[in-house]
């Protein structure tokens, strides 16, 4: 069942057609394909599960469970060569633990859990323009927490490239709004960047 938020897929038109989702970018976004397209690493456990297993049109999504940092990762087709938007939808069910978001290894920013059972549509801006027009590229989802067996829900993952070239980078980071599914822009890849390059000098 889609979201109020979800872009329309072609390949989801038929109902309960496994056929993976493909936003030009990621493919299997909405987990409606299971794992398809995603490689798992760390010692806890991924899997998608259903809304509801007695509905053939229902929503799946990707659950992570720790046991230490569990890991999904993606290759992209390509990046956007302009300034892009990483979104996706993330439930803490247990109300604990640390997302972060990774693309070719480089942390985008930590994610601190929310309210247990609470949706959220989060967002990344990625302005920097060494991401920008790759075909090698890696998304990953990195979640962890102080105890075993805290979940994550992760649902409706896509690339978004804006009409904005990099050189329009304003280096801003917005922060969380304040509405019940909360729109969250964390990090700019740019300021990562030189905050990582800091501490390594340091």
């Amino acid at each position: 069942m889609r979201k109020p938020w979800e872009q329309a897929h072609p390949a989801e038109t038929a109902a309960g057609n496994p056929t993976p989702s493909f936003d030009g970018y990621l493919t299997n976004g909405n987990f409606e394909a299971g794992t398809t397209g995603w490689q798992s690493a760390g010692a806890g456990t991924f899997a998608v599960v259903a809304d509801n297993p007695n509905d053939p049109d229902t929503n799946h999504t990707a659950e992570l469970t720790t046991g230490s940092p569990v890991s999904i990762t993606a290759q992209l087709a390509t990046t956007p060569d302009t300034i892009f938007i990483i979104q996706w939808e993330a439930t803490f069910l247990d109300g604990d633990g640390v997302l972060d978001v990774l693309l070719n290894g480089i942390s985008l920013g930590p994610i601190f859990a929310t309210q247990s059972d609470t949706a959220n549509l989060l967002q990344v801006a990625v302005d920097d323009e060494r991401f920008g027009g790759l075909t090698d590229a890696e998304l990953s989802f990195l979640f962890d927490a102080a105890e075993a067996d805290k979940r994550l829900h992760l649902d409706n993952i896509i690339i978004i490239a804006t009409d904005q070239p990099f050189s329009e980078s304003t280096g801003e980071v917005l922060m969380p709004a304040p509405a019940p599914i909360a729109i969250l822009i964390v990090g700019v890849v740019a300021i990562l960047s030189r905050k990582m390059g800091r501490q390594r000098q340091g």
